[in-house]
């Protein structure tokens, strides 16, 4: 499961406005976490992208 900041209101256009999404147990490494908050990508891509990254 996704652990969101709780900072991160997902009502924003669902962008992630430099705030880091979480794995339970498993932190996104800060470069890749820090260049898709940049780039505001859309949740759903950045789960699918992250989800297949560590599988």
């Amino acid at each position: 499961r996704w652990l969101i900041s709780t900072e991160f209101n997902p009502t924003k256009s669902f962008k992630l406005d430099n705030k880091c999404i979480y794995l339970i147990g498993l932190s996104i490494r800060s470069r890749l976490c820090n260049a898709i908050c940049s780039q505001g990508r859309i949740l759903k891509r950045f789960f699918e992208s992250v989800e297949n990254d560590l599988l």
